[in-house]
């Protein structure tokens, strides 16, 4: 179902400053588009902020990079059309752009709309690949809330549907840009082989390696590791990068805790 913002607010305020860009150039790749400085600024304080620091001159540089497509173009543009009141339908492959800008500008109505409509897609096409594209989204939130309102609703889908994946599927899509807490939202101890998963992503940087020995408590590792052999093979991986004693000494303390229920 299409959304829409209400427009409803006291514009007043702009009217009286005279320093304020009543018209504001946006450029979205190659197109340079026109919009209304008075109607972006009252959706959103951090555009308002934006606009008069920028001169009246929005590149949206923070969500436009040399990766960016077209689809990343056109979901900018249908953002924009929202702020002046247009109907937005919402496209599995805009999502992540139009999260990105509603966290990052703080517009709260469209960020609980794409929740929403995540929840009802997600239910129905019980996707993994697109779960976890709107979780790594989260990772460039300006916000820690909507950060974590993403990840509750993506860590209950794989709950719900846990039977579907297995620890192969879900180490298909861990890469470089995959965090330490999309790890702990996505994993599950119940998952068969998931100790596979999660040395797989300790593999990749030193920064998870840390990660997990920061964040052991949030791991059961005596179930996720039942062969002791396997759990002392995942030990020697972690502690390949230890240079601190405070590190070792948590490294210990997880290995006093695995030995300590074996």
């Amino acid at each position: 179902m299409p959304k829409n913002l209400s427009l409803d607010g006291d514009f007043m305020r702009y009217f009286n400053d005279n320093n304020f860009p009543f018209k504001v150039k946006v450029l979205i790749g190659c197109e340079e588009i026109i919009c209304s400085g008075v109607v972006l600024a009252q959706q959103s304080t951090v555009l308002d902020s934006k606009i008069r620091d920028d001169g009246g001159i929005l590149m949206f540089e923070e969500l436009i990079t040399s990766d960016s497509t077209e689809t990343d173009f056109d979901a900018l543009k249908d953002c924009l059309s929202y702020l002046h009141g247009a109907d937005l339908t919402f496209h599995c492959e805009k999502l992540a752009i139009i999260l990105k800008f509603s966290s990052l500008y703080r517009v709260k109505e469209l960020f609980d709309h794409c929740l929403e409509w995540m929840h009802l897609y997600l239910d129905l096409t019980k996707s993994l690949e697109d779960a976890i594209k709107y979780l790594k989204a989260s990772n460039q939130f300006d916000s820690k809330n909507d950060a974590e309102r993403l990840r509750l609703l993506i860590k209950t889908f794989m709950r719900q549907n846990i039977d579907r994946f297995s620890s192969q599927d879900i180490e298909a899509y861990i890469d470089d840009h995959f965090s330490g807490a999309d790890m702990i939202t996505i994993f599950d101890d119940n998952i068969p082989n998931c100790s596979s998963l999660l040395k797989k992503w300790v593999s990749l940087s030193i920064e998870n390696r840390s990660f997990i020995i920061q964040n052991y408590e949030s791991f059961n590792f005596n179930k996720i590791f039942p062969v002791v052999a396997d759990f002392l093979s995942f030990i020697t991986q972690v502690s390949e990068d230890i240079t601190s004693a405070p590190s070792l000494k948590i490294l210990l303390e997880l290995q006093k805790l695995y030995f300590s229920s074996v």
